[in-house]
């Protein structure tokens, strides 16, 4: 569960751990907007997808070694949705391609987020009694 309350003007998002980041209004200011939020989320997705498949196969690999870049981007006629993310993973340059591919296969499988995105979903927003 997520829990965004506003606290001295500031959008406070938590968990159940407690208060975790700050929401901003729009990208590049202090905190994370929506968009940003969506992107970290699917990246965190595949990150630990990936965490797990390495751990499956006994590949060692450093942390410096995988960055993973997402871009969210609305279409041409700038709806009110995100059409389009593109996920950019850098691997360790020595893993081979076929390696590569395999983990770019398996990822996508397995990411959740990456699944519930691609499918469509159903938002059921209420009050809270």
């Amino acid at each position: 569960m997520t829990i965004i309350n506003k606290i001295n003007g500031v959008n406070s998002i938590y968990n159940e751990a407690g208060l975790q980041l700050e929401g901003s209004l729009a990208p590049n200011l202090n905190g994370l907007s929506p968009r940003e939020l969506l992107e970290a989320s699917l990246g965190l997705c595949v990150a630990i997808s990936l965490q797990k498949m390495f751990e499956r196969d006994n590949v060692v690999v450093e942390d410096k070694d995988i960055s993973i870049e997402v871009v969210a981007s609305k279409g041409e006629n700038n709806t009110t949705r995100f059409e389009k993310m593109d996920v950019s993973i850098t691997f360790p340059e020595h893993f081979s391609a076929d390696y590569k591919k395999k983990l770019i296969i398996s990822v996508e499988r397995a990411c959740t987020i990456g699944n519930s995105l691609k499918n469509s979903m159903t938002i059921h927003t209420v009050e809270q009694a």
